[in-house]
């Protein structure tokens, strides 16, 4: 039925999650969202984002200092 489907696609969401592979989650979210609108699900969604955000933050901190290092060696 439709409703298990949403269920499953908001559970998978939070074991993506739960793995760290936040753009499975985001999916999975979305899509429940599509079919029946909930503040959790938005909730979980602005999470997942969040996390992703502060993964490429912390990837671009990480090549900025490293760059800085490596120029400071010379």
């Amino acid at each position: 039925s439709a409703s298990s489907f949403l269920y499953f696609l908001f559970f998978q969401g939070n074991k993506y999650f739960k793995e760290k592979k936040f753009v499975q989650a985001i999916d999975c979210y979305s899509r429940s969202i599509g079919l029946q609108p909930s503040s959790v699900a938005y909730a979980n969604r602005a999470m997942a984002y969040i996390k992703i955000r502060r993964f490429l933050l912390f990837i671009f901190m990480f090549h900025f200092k490293l760059k800085t290092f490596h120029m400071a060696a010379y």
